[in-house]
């Protein structure tokens, strides 16, 4: 079966763009079903593993939107890493293991510890204290996650 066949909308948007935007249409099945992938995994709540500068394992917690909304410390190993993310997974929904701080400036943050009381991940640094009660609750829904989207 053709491809205009089978992706009409993908083939008429192809017909339709200025030929400076034509590298951003799938031209093949396969260009499409490959980008459709990446977008659905790329708008999921996921961990993200990757490496610092320094060669060290972190983690990320990214929402749906794509925002980073918890970030970890350097760990030396990557079992450390997955471990950190276990923790992450656990504590999440329990309130108690959040501290809620300022920084210097002045900017409310806050820190997600484990029942040993060490951290594990921070947040950005927030305008108000109602952003990082948000920030918090996004935490805790989304913390629970098994979706873990290893970048090393």
């Amino acid at each position: 079966m053709p491809y205009e066949t089978l992706y009409p909308f993908a083939y008429t948007a192809l017909n339709r763009h200025p030929a400076n935007l034509d590298h951003l249409v799938p031209k093949t099945p396969q260009q499409f079903i490959c980008s459709t992938l990446k977008t659905t995994v790329m708008s999921q709540t996921r961990y993200e593993v990757f490496k610092d500068a320094k060669g060290g394992f972190r983690f990320r917690l990214v929402a749906a939107n794509n925002k980073t909304i918890l970030a970890s410390e350097s760990y030396t190993t990557r079992q450390g890493c997955n471990n950190g993310i276990a923790s992450c997974q656990q504590n999440a929904v329990k309130d108690e293991r959040y501290k809620r701080l300022e920084a210097k400036n002045g900017q409310p943050y806050f820190n997600l510890t484990a029942a040993n009381h060490q951290v594990i991940g921070t947040s950005e640094m927030y305008e108000t204290v109602a952003g990082r009660e948000a920030g918090i609750a996004a935490v805790k829904k989304d913390g629970p996650t098994q979706r873990v989207d290893d970048q090393c």
